[in-house]
Order: structure tokens, then sequence, then C-alpha cells
């Protein structure tokens, strides 16, 4: 379940996965999210399992 955060938007779910900030995200065509992090690594995410691709 979200929850709602300070500026009204509600999360719908949140990605685990980075030790460290996250400082870019964006979508791929295939519908995955790819994350980039100042821990140095890239991740890319399955939304409909909430889950990162091995």
């Amino acid at each position: 379940m979200g929850s709602e955060q300070a500026n009204g938007e509600q999360c719908v779910v949140t990605l685990e996965g980075h030790t460290h900030i996250v400082y870019s995200v964006t979508s791929l065509a295939d519908g995955r999210l790819a994350s980039a992090s100042d821990d140095k690594t890239i991740k890319v995410w399955v939304l409909s399992k909430n889950s990162e691709t091995k």
C-alpha cells in the first residue's frame, strides 16, 4: 500500500537495492526502469514484480 508524501503525491512502491543516493532514474522502452546511484551501480527494475532484474 502506498503512503502519502508531504507534497500530496502518493508513493506507490519503494524499490530497495542501492546502498547510496540514487541520482538518476529512467524508463526503458520495454517498461522496466533503470536507476543509477552514487554506489557506482546501475540497476534495472521490473515494475510488475517490484524487483531488480538479475
